[in-house]
């Protein structure tokens, strides 16, 4: 049975959801790209969900033992050739690698996103960032991901997070 209290997800029986993602104003794009074949971290701004998940400074924390299915997607707009990849700060290692793009440099197109997921088996708090790394940059600042300016709030990077134990 899937139950809420407003601000979390929970199947019962341990299972619990969470997400963290890049929110800006309408408008505001992604992001500017830098340096090119170079690993980035993107910006996570936003945390809904458990209290085993926090957010710092663009790192999300999974806290305590348990096993959890991690889902990201990452947004690249005109920068080429590029990947997302889900980075262990605690264990200082890139543990998965999303999904290869190629975003037209002319910048005619919508945004693309590499997405990718990870099964992470813990025995304490573990600290995650997501990167992106791309064939072009330095690029404007709509670069990691377009706006649409539509008057609402913008969304880019985003990750979901599943504690299933």
């Amino acid at each position: 049975v899937l139950t809420t209290d407003g601000s979390a997800l929970s199947w019962g029986g341990g299972v619990s959801f969470a997400k963290v993602w890049d929110q800006k104003s309408s408008g505001t794009g992604g992001g500017a790209a830098l340096a090119a074949n170079t690993w980035h971290t993107r910006t996570l701004t936003n945390i809904q969900g458990s209290s085993w998940l926090t957010l710092s400074s663009n790192q999300f924390t999974l806290a305590g033992a348990g096993t959890y299915l991690i889902n990201f997607r990452s947004p690249g707009f005109s920068i080429g050739r590029f990947r997302s990849g889900l980075y262990d700060i605690t264990n200082s290692e890139l543990v998965t690698y999303g999904s290869s793009n190629y975003a037209n440099e002319g910048g005619w197109e919508t945004n693309f996103y590499s997405e990718g997921s990870h099964i992470a088996t813990q025995t304490g708090n573990v600290t995650y960032e997501i990167r992106i790394i791309h064939h072009i940059g330095p690029a404007s600042g709509h670069s990691y991901g377009q706006a649409t300016s539509l008057g609402i709030p913008e969304i880019y990077t985003s990750v979901e997070v599943i504690k299933t134990s």
